[in-house]
């Protein structure tokens, strides 16, 4: 069977140079952001990307520069979040200098009164007639007035200020999970993905924990997008999505890796419990028979590889990915439709020793 690495080496380059001659066509310049948007694009690994491309290609089939550097700022860059973030910073910090200028103001507003009782107290020693005492009385309920007033200005404004805080809060919230979140799947993008393995390693290497990686491919996925369109194929992705919430559960995290591959992060588990929830997710999508509703007709039975790989002390996300891609592999090669757990990295080395 080729390595990993010398089939990715040889599809990259496919890709690369699909995307370099799509730039070329279109007289598009082969800046890296350029690049990236085609890239994206000739291997299918985004699809958004995807659609907003074929989008495009509806109305002018030649691409122009101005189209693929807003696809990039909309889908690929980190600057449209950077930008949202520090728009709604900007305008929360505007909100905490108003409650500040309130606050002052109110406080200016409190030394006025608490000046004006002062005088009062010694209005109170010279009073002896009633009608002095009713000027001075009636002092006292204006000046409680206006600290009652300010008071309620002050409880107002502030609520008022909070509320928008809080609907500030929530619209970063917002763009905080959009960032992360795959838009067809609703699944978390790889992104999120990459932060994850990132944390759950640490997690491992901190506490001794156990920690185990899926990688699960759709088998013949091309088959189905070129027979029946990209709209199926976009149906098929969220079939499995949904298959994935509803077979996994507490701490574990499903992911839309790129293209047709998914990746379940799964905290707390050994290998072959791993290849329990594997195959539980196997056999549900084996059990679904698709058919068009447009149409009625059968589109057969959607089947999934899946390589398995626990972590070992000294991984890093790099290895654990490697390994868990190789077992799939071996799933591919092997017949499709079926799950394989990745030896541990001792033996992988034992194995790659001639005799």
């Amino acid at each position: 069977m080729p390595s990993t690495y010398t089939d990715d080496f040889e599809r990259s380059l496919e890709i690369g140079e699909s995307a370099f001659s799509s730039l070329i066509q279109d007289t598009i310049p082969a800046w890296p952001e350029m690049y990236e948007v085609m890239y994206a694009y000739e291997s299918g690994g985004n699809i958004d990307v995807s659609s907003a491309i074929d989008d495009l290609k509806k109305i002018n089939p030649q691409l122009n520069s101005e189209d693929i550097a807003k696809i990039h700022d909309d889908l690929l860059s980190n600057n449209k979040m950077m930008d949202i973030s520090e728009d709604i910073g900007s305008k929360i910090n505007v909100e905490i200098r108003n409650i500040i200028g309130v606050m002052n103001a109110a406080g200016e507003k409190s030394d006025e009164c608490d000046n004006a009782l002062r005088k009062i107290e010694t209005k109170f020693a010279s009073v002896n007639t009633p009608e002095q005492l009713h000027s001075v009385v009636e002092i006292l309920s204006n000046i409680t007035r206006a600290m009652a007033d300010n008071n309620h200005n002050l409880n107002s404004k502030l609520k008022q200020t909070t509320q928008q805080i809080d609907v500030l809060h929530k619209d970063l919230d917002t763009a905080r999970y959009e960032s992360n979140t795959d838009s067809l799947t609703n699944l978390a993008n790889r992104k999120k993905f990459d932060s994850e393995m990132r944390r759950s390693i640490n997690d491992i290497q901190k506490n001794g924990t156990d920690l185990t990686l899926l990688i699960a491919d759709i088998d013949h996925f091309k088959k189905f997008n070129d027979t029946w369109g990209h709209q199926t194929g976009d149906q098929i992705l969220k079939l499995v999505a949904q298959i994935l919430k509803n077979e996994l559960k507490g701490a574990d995290f499903p992911a839309r890796y790129g293209g047709e591959e998914f990746a379940v992060i799964l905290p707390n588990t050994n290998k072959n419990d791993a290849f329990t929830v594997a195959e539980q997710i196997r056999e549900a999508i084996a059990a679904k028979e698709l058919f068009k509703r447009s149409t009625g007709e059968n589109l057969g039975r959607l089947t999934v590889s899946i390589g398995i790989a626990q972590a070992a002390p000294d991984d890093i996300p790099a290895t654990l990915i490697e390994r868990s891609d190789k077992a799939l592999y071996r799933a591919k090669d092997t017949g499709r439709d079926r799950c394989e757990i990745a030896p541990d990295p001792m033996m992988e080395q034992v194995q790659d020793i001639a005799v």
